[in-house]
Order: structure tokens, then sequence, then C-alpha cells
């Protein structure tokens, strides 16, 4: 894999362990806030795919759906 999916896989990896710490640390809101956390790393999943191809374009656009989520569920509830 080129660097481009390396970074990629290093983005998901950091945020996978941010989503599993809500989990693991089971205070009042935790685990709500880990499904939705874990619904906008679908698109670093789908950013780690995309790398396969290497389209920085793809990736791109795909690392935006990830912010995009994270701003849109201040306004529409993920759970």
């Amino acid at each position: 894999p080129g660097l481009l999916s390396w970074l990629t896989i290093m983005i998901f990896i950091v945020w996978l362990i941010y989503c599993l710490r809500f989990v693991l640390r089971r205070q009042p809101g935790d685990i709500p806030r880990a499904v939705v956390s874990m619904i906008a790393g679908i698109s670093l999943v789908d950013a780690m795919l995309i790398a396969a191809t290497g389209s920085a374009f793809w990736i791109l656009a795909a690392l935006l759906t990830f912010g995009l989520t994270l701003y849109l569920q201040r306004y529409v509830a993920g759970t």
C-alpha cells in the first residue's frame, strides 16, 4: 500500500480508539456518543477502501463526508 493507504488506515485507527474509549468508559451518554461517532467513521472506512485505488480526489471526498457527518449530527440525531 502507498502513503495514502497508510495515512487513511492511521486516521481510521485513531478514530476507532476514540470511539472505543466511550464504550469502555461507560458514563451517562457515552454509548450514544460512541454510536454516532462510529456512524461518522463509516466514511473513514470508505476512504481506506478508496485509497487502494489511489484516487486522491475521492479519498478527499470521503474525508469531507466524514467531517460533514460530524457537523450535521449536531442538528440531526444519529441515534
